[in-house]
């Protein structure tokens, strides 16, 4: 039996963590050696030149710069879509999931479904509608369209979540404070909120690395760099470098750095978060 799990064990982590290390291998090689078949473990010469054009612009090619700006201007509108659509997605999942787990009111149920609906309907099939819509208000080409789209898509499973995370914490807290005067949004935020940290964090996580990983919603709803997300325009590496493998694999090891630091940080909120509600003490 020992055998056994450690060769599943083997598995998953070769499974999991072989593509990073193919990443990082094709980072440090030179275009001839990533082209060369078969592909080569050990690169030799070992080169940093993907990194130093893509960060820096050097070597005095005529794109260095141009790549340079367009991978720095994207870590830009990825940080700022992604951190816009936590805040609106922990928003809209504080408060819905609060109102579903402590209110009573007609058609709660149902309409707490509705708000799941969402999440039936595959993304890529809403895409046109909602391009149209992001047409018709006018902010196409911008942050708040892909903040909007992504938060619209995130926060049903926030609201779920949240629901559960607030349904575990006991109601005598709600009850304690409204004795002493508070009302039900300074319960929610002086009392609920600090005892649910771990929920709100396994949300904020998911709802980070769901919108900077996002690559459909930014192809469609974006079309210069002042709002195209990483994810984007590290695909237009190729009109611009003549299909630059390492170059865009050194952007794609780049740009999976900050929400793998973030997953390692919070994970164990994460996984608190994500089990809350699942076992009834």
């Amino acid at each position: 039996m020992g055998v056994f799990r450690a060769v599943v064990i083997a598995v998953l982590l070769a499974w999991t963590l072989g593509p990073i290390l193919v990443m990082v291998v094709a980072s440090v090689e030179t275009q001839a050696q990533l082209t060369g078949v078969p592909f080569k473990w050990l690169p030799d010469p070992v080169t940093f030149r993907n990194y130093a054009t893509l960060l820096l612009g050097q070597y005095g090619s005529s794109n260095s710069s141009s790549v340079t700006q367009l991978y720095f201007e994207g870590l830009r509108n990825s940080l700022i879509i992604a951190s816009g659509t936590t805040l609106l997605s922990c928003t809209v999942g504080v408060l819905g999931g609060y109102a579903f787990s402590r209110f009573r009111f007609r058609g709660k149920e149902p309409l707490f479904l509705s708000t799941m609906t969402m999440q039936m309907f595959p993304f890529i099939a809403m895409l046109v509608p909602l391009f149209l819509l992001v047409r018709q208000l006018g902010l196409r080409d911008t942050w708040w369209s892909l903040i909007l789209v992504d938060a619209a898509f995130i926060s049903p499973y926030a609201v779920w979540i949240m629901r559960n995370y607030f349904a575990a914490i006991p109601r005598d807290l709600d009850d304690a404070a409204a004795i002493d005067g508070a009302g039900r949004l300074r319960t929610l935020v002086s009392v609920i909120l600090p005892v649910s940290a771990p929920g709100v964090a396994a949300v904020a996580i998911y709802a980070f690395l769901a919108a900077w990983n996002d690559f459909l919603a930014g192809f469609i709803l974006t079309s210069t760099p002042n709002a195209q997300p990483l994810t984007v325009l590290m695909a237009q590496f190729s009109s611009h470098n003549m299909a630059d493998i390492g170059l865009q694999i050194t952007g794609g090891l780049l740009a999976a750095v900050p929400p793998v630091i973030l997953a390692l940080v919070f994970q164990r909120f994460l996984v608190r978060g994500l089990t809350a509600g699942a076992v009834k003490e």
